[in-house]
């Protein structure tokens, strides 16, 4: 389990609010040079003095057979709640998941083969990752954490990271979660791994951006 605490000051909730900030969380995604981003927010939180958010690092798979339109949500098609970690998955052509197969994925990993045609021939899916959360005891469902364009007959690699990334940004009214969006505020990546599994992290008002507490 992991768990990451934000707290604000009675004076920055109160400009949060008026400001109409929402707090959002988006997960690490490893490439060759580290972690970055995941253009997908993952959860977009109304702000209160104190939020406790907490997770497993258990993911779903999902398609969508839309491309990405920014800042607009992903509506998955269809997904997969529960997916095994270094699990191969494919699509099919009927639009039903299988596997895992017998021939696995990266063991930090998880890979879908996308044989569904997508309307034209050829044409691509969105595929990505699902993860559930709580938020202050209370459950939220599985949203996508991750996006990739794969045309049919191609395989994507997904590899998931428990760190996230957290920032402020308004106008937080149409901000939601499983949204891809430019971000507009100075991102802190909150660096959770397997031996770091709680965190807190506050405002500073000079900065404009959230920072660790220790």
């Amino acid at each position: 389990m992991f768990t990451l605490t934000i707290n604000l000051t009675s004076i920055q909730l109160q400009n949060f609010h008026l400001g109409g900030d929402k707090i959002l969380l988006a997960k690490a995604v490893p490439t060759a040079q580290g972690l970055s981003q995941s253009q997908v927010t993952w959860l977009a939180m109304a702000p209160q003095a104190t939020l406790v958010v907490s997770w497993q690092e258990t993911y779903g798979i999902y398609v969508a057979t839309a491309l990405p339109i920014m800042e607009e949500a992903i509506i998955p098609a269809n997904s997969l709640s529960s997916a095994s970690l270094g699990g191969s998955y494919t699509y099919g052509s009927a639009g039903t998941f299988s596997g895992p197969s017998a021939t696995p994925a990266p063991t930090d990993s998880y890979s879908l083969l996308n044989q569904y045609q997508n309307g034209s021939l050829g044409a691509p899916l969105t595929v990505g990752l699902l993860q559930a959360a709580s938020v202050s005891n209370s459950p939220v469902a599985a949203a996508p954490v991750t996006a990739d364009t794969v045309l049919q007959n191609q395989t994507d690699i997904m590899t998931p990271n428990p760190a996230v990334y957290i920032w402020a940004q308004s106008p937080g009214g149409s901000l939601a979660s499983g949204m891809e969006l430019i971000v507009v505020g100075s991102p802190l990546l909150v660096p959770f791994n397997s031996s770091t599994t709680s965190l807190t992290v506050t405002y500073n008002d000079a900065t404009g951006a959230f920072q660790l507490t220790y």
